[in-house]
């Protein structure tokens, strides 16, 4: 266990708290007519199509679904280092080859399946340049090649310790960039080869992925660099592999999404966000 100096009183009021504001938002989700809730949020008809696009009934189910799984190995997670009724490491979400991490590999399995439907339905080869970088990311996940691969140039380059963070987390994130840089070209060469549709998607999937970097990257070097004790350590773990969590929920559901379309539709999430943020 993780030996906390948080209370079990503390973290249950930030847990439950959590847990019933997801209770309380999934349900009401799922019923509500999709149009009553967009007229709230949203100020003419082209809008409401717009946003009804994204909020597709199916496909908005399926992003309840996962997103509400997330929360319920987080609630596990949170359990079993409170040693409240679960006492494994397999529980935890910051444990390799835990049960929520199994979770995600179920996630990249389904992400690469729909990108390869999404390349021979538009018969783009480009989604096919997505589905190997995403096979990439789960053998990273199943494997931990950048684990291994950072613990090597740590080794070899001799690298030292700085701003909190190890040889190790260097060398992990050298082998995060490398991993950008080889997969960089084959998406760029798609992208210019690609149809304005599909170059739109691919703007989408890397604003998507810079989410799960945030999360995966810089909030681990937060968590591994900080020390602000036991409690904000063990937050920031949470939050890492949370974030992780939902930010794969969230490119199922995109990658769902868009092939569930018979031809895709001129409404992107980029553009839509970055006019809603700019009102």
């Amino acid at each position: 266990m993780l030996g906390l100096d948080a209370s079990p009183s503390d973290c249950i009021n930030v847990w439950v708290a959590g847990v019933v504001l997801a209770i309380i938002v999934v349900p009401l989700m799922t019923q509500m007519e999709i149009e009553c809730g967009l007229q709230i949020i949203v100020s003419n008809k082209l809008e409401i199509d717009q946003a009804a696009h994204f909020c597709k009934r199916d496909a908005l189910k399926l992003l309840i679904f996962f997103i509400s799984v997330d929360f319920v190995f987080l609630l596990l997670h949170f359990l079993n280092d409170m040693d409240i009724l679960l006492n494994s490491r397999l529980f935890s979400v910051e444990e390799d080859g835990g049960y929520s991490e199994m979770y995600q590999y179920l996630k990249w399995v389904l992400i690469i399946v729909l990108n390869i439907m999404l390349s021979l339905k538009t018969k783009a080869i480009g989604y096919l340049a997505w589905a190997t970088f995403f096979l990439y990311l789960l053998a990273d996940d199943s494997l931990q090649i950048h684990e291994k691969v950072g613990e090597f140039f740590a080794g070899f380059f001799n690298l030292s310790s700085f701003l909190g963070l190890r040889p190790q987390d260097f060398g992990e994130l050298s082998a995060c960039i490398l991993a950008g840089l080889i997969f960089a070209p084959l998406i760029i060469w798609s992208y210019r080869k690609g149809s304005v549709e599909y170059k739109k998607v691919s703007l989408d999937l890397v604003m998507l992925i810079a989410v799960l970097i945030f999360f995966g990257v810089f909030v681990d070097m937060l968590h591994v660099g900080i020390a602000l004790g036991s409690k904000v350590t063990w937050m920031l773990g949470a939050l890492e592999d949370g974030g992780e969590m939902v930010a794969t929920s969230i490119i199922l559901w995109y990658s769902y999404l868009i092939s569930s379309y018979k031809t895709i539709p001129n409404v992107f999430l980029y553009e839509y966000l970055s006019k809603w943020f700019t009102k």
